[in-house]
């Protein structure tokens, strides 16, 4: 239910859409060093803001000079954790008003009602991320809508412009949790001039999104990668007949087959979006590359390993250290996330200059440890899985001497070559006799709130 002061918020939410959109777009022309300027006005403006309105930034920032402050160079700035966040939550926001119990009394009455703006100006989300772990983030709307407008004017100055009926049918699958991003978003997206869009989980069947999606029409088709790849299928088919002008992937990894797929049966390349609540613009891939494009004046990203030193470029980090520059309700300064990625060696091709990442195969809290020390790392897992084209989904569960595979496929794949690739990789590890059982399943169980995949069940965790 949206009450009148919802209405009202989005309605200036869109407004500010229209009137910035024209200066945003301006911004695709500038060299990259301008862009490198805004991003260093916008850091210095987040570090003193946080500086002045909250407790807990105040004395971990006091030493940094302002005047010499730039995003070449953070290692002088202390990090922070999810864990940081949840347990000094009330300390780290910048308006007094927020609290982490009004913040939590505010998402059950979302979680029963639908979405809506807290205290009239502040949208709060909950993640449980891929590890589980609990993270309320709030985001003032003028924030939410600078670091929208800024991916969006790098998927711009990154595709190729194509005329487009109005109104847009825009087509979502992810997660309708109203605490979640895409929740969020469908709503916020009933309020835009010129868009019609429609939301779906992740959970519903594939025939009954193929049968949603044969009726709706969409002209902008966004998905988690897992159900995009069935959709994909399903259209290689004939059963599936639609013909978006753009196509987007989130919240999972992407795989070079689905772009190839997509590609190939809709004439248009994937766009990648990396994203996370806690920095909702991070970065973007060009139609049909693999690469992913920084939006730096939103989003200062740094690979690192594990003693937090940075990694050369070409080398895959233990985690991310990431500042996310537009949120300044909840400043979030060289912020750990565990996903594990590697900046890319040499110059980006393209329209766009700025740094490039590759995209993230795995998680620091995805690896299987064992008794011996060994570690199974989870990409030369997905590698593994992914090697075979009938496998559409998977989950690997750590076993006390190897791991169990559920899968689910889309024709007939080999079970014992996929059994050898898998001892083989746990052999590579330091696993001498290992143990891996892999069983055909109708469709891989999704996390209950995200919807998203869960592929990696370490034993500690696993239940």
């Amino acid at each position: 239910m949206t009450s009148t002061t919802d209405r009202a918020v989005r309605a200036e939410f869109e407004q500010e859409r229209r009137r910035l959109i024209p200066s945003e777009l301006d911004k695709i022309g500038w060299p990259e060093q301008r862009m490198q300027s805004l991003r260093d006005e916008r850091l210095r403006h987040l570090v003193r803001h946080a500086r002045t309105n909250s407790s807990w930034h105040r004395s971990r920032l006091a030493h940094v000079d302002l005047t010499s402050l730039t995003g070449d160079d953070l290692s002088h700035l202390p990090t922070m954790t999810k864990a940081d966040v949840m347990g000094n939550w009330d300390q780290i926001v910048c308006d007094p008003e927020l609290t982490l119990a009004g913040a939590n009394h505010h998402l059950a009455l979302v979680e029963r009602d639908g979405p809506g703006f807290m205290l009239g100006s502040y949208l709060v989300f909950l993640t449980g991320g891929s590890s589980g772990r609990r993270g309320v983030f709030p985001w003032h709307w003028r924030d939410l809508l600078q670091s929208g407008l800024s991916a969006g004017r790098t998927m711009a100055a990154l595709s190729q412009p194509t005329a487009v009926a109005s109104p847009v049918r825009v087509a979502s699958i992810g997660s309708v949790n109203p605490m979640s991003g895409t929740g969020t978003s469908a709503w916020l997206h009933e309020a835009f001039d010129g868009v019609e869009a429609e939301n779906r989980s992740a959970h519903t069947p594939i025939q009954e999104l193929v049968h949603w999606l044969n009726e709706f029409r969409p002209a902008q088709l966004s998905a988690y990668s897992s159900v995009l790849y069935r959709l994909a299928l399903e259209a290689q088919r004939g059963e599936l007949d639609i013909d978006p002008q753009a196509v987007s992937a989130f919240a999972e990894p992407v795989h070079h087959r689905l772009r190839h797929l997509v590609q190939h049966v809709w004439s248009v390349g994937l766009v990648n979006l990396y994203a996370a609540l806690e920095c909702l613009s991070i970065a973007v891939s060009a139609p049909g590359e693999a690469d992913l494009h920084l939006v730096e004046d939103v989003a200062i990203v740094e690979t690192v390993d594990a003693d937090q030193r940075a990694v050369r470029p070409g080398e895959r980090g233990h985690h991310l250290l990431v500042t996310s520059l537009c949120n300044h309700t909840m400043p979030l300064i060289r912020y750990e996330l565990d996903d594990q990625v590697a900046e890319t060696n040499g110059p980006t091709p393209g329209v766009r200059h700025g740094r490039c990442l590759q995209p993230p195969e795995a998680r620091s809290d995805q690896y299987f440890w064992y008794g011996n020390g060994a570690a199974v790392d989870p990409a030369e897992v997905r590698r593994a899985v992914e090697t075979d084209p009938q496998i559409v989904e998977f989950q690997a569960r750590q076993t006390s001497g190897g791991m169990d595979l559920d899968i689910a496929t889309c024709g007939a794949a080999d079970l014992g070559q996929l059994r050898e690739r898998l001892e083989s990789v746990l052999r590579d590890a330091g696993i001498s006799s290992p143990a891996v059982q892999v069983t055909e399943v109708p469709a891989v169980p999704r996390i209950e709130g995200s919807a998203k995949l869960r592929r990696f069940v370490p034993m500690e965790t696993a239940h």
